[in-house]
């Protein structure tokens, strides 16, 4: 019988992937199934909370095969990113909130070619996200989540997504942040878009990371990130010799 017609358990699948005891040779033939058991999901309240519970956990080799399956179940999950509370709803812990926005931050800065600058980690490739629509569905996706549920930790996420490539997401990301506000006096918050701009994003995604800390107290007197910044400018230092500078 073809595994297609088989009935397959989602929440059996889901439990097994995220046994930390069993090896990458068993949870990859794991995913095989459970993308195939999610894919016939029509109402994804009861494995969805499931599928993100802790992603913290999960190794960079689990999550190449595990996280575009979970876009793809995330994508049809009809989850309300409007009311508040869904964090608790779903009962995500901080760590599983954390490593959430990590990933769509990853998610949202890759524009699908083979030159998205900065590089795609393993986990988010042309095989997991094969087209644009794909993509884009995800992206979407992932910025819903984030403005329901991610709160402060998903503000770099929704700032970069308000500088995508697509109309749908661009907006609903510049939507959301006019919704939920970023203080731009977070410690937190300036540190990571002065890692960003470390990087080397998109032009776009440059200037408005200059913006936003030419707005901030606290992003002046981070020192030595503005010095650095600042430095860079008037020496012509390109942007990755820049982030390489920031590592050493």
């Amino acid at each position: 019988m073809k595994a297609s017609n088989v009935s397959l358990p989602t929440g059996a699948l889901l439990e097994q992937f995220q046994n930390p005891a069993l090896g990458p040779y068993v949870k990859n033939f794991n995913l095989i199934y459970l993308d195939i058991a999610l894919s016939r999901e029509e109402n994804f309240d009861t494995y969805g909370p499931q599928m993100l519970k802790g992603i913290s956990q999960l190794p960079p080799s689990a999550l190449k095969g595990y996280f575009p399956i979970m876009m793809r179940a995330l994508v049809r999950w009809k989850f309300d990113y409007e009311t508040p509370g869904l964090r608790d709803k779903l009962n995500l812990s901080d760590a599983d909130v954390r490593a959430l926005a990590e990933l769509f931050e990853k998610l949202l800065l890759y524009d699908g070619t083979a030159t998205s600058i900065p590089p795609p980690p393993a986990y988010i490739s042309k095989e997991g996200f094969p087209n644009l629509h794909v993509l884009n569905a995800a992206k979407l996706a992932a910025a819903k989540f984030t403005r329901g549920a991610l709160g402060r930790e998903g503000n770099l996420a929704l700032f970069i997504g308000a500088r995508d490539g697509s109309t749908e997401v661009r907006d609903f990301c510049l939507d959301a942040i006019k919704r939920g506000g970023v203080d731009l006096e977070d410690e937190a918050y300036i540190r990571k878009l002065y890692e960003l701009y470390a990087v080397g994003p998109r032009v776009n995604m440059q200037i408005a990371i200059l913006e936003s800390l030419g707005k901030s107290v606290v992003a002046t007197n981070m020192m030595p990130n503005m010095l650095q910044l600042v430095e860079s400018g008037f020496q012509g230092i390109s942007l990755i010799s820049f982030a390489n500078t920031r590592q050493h």
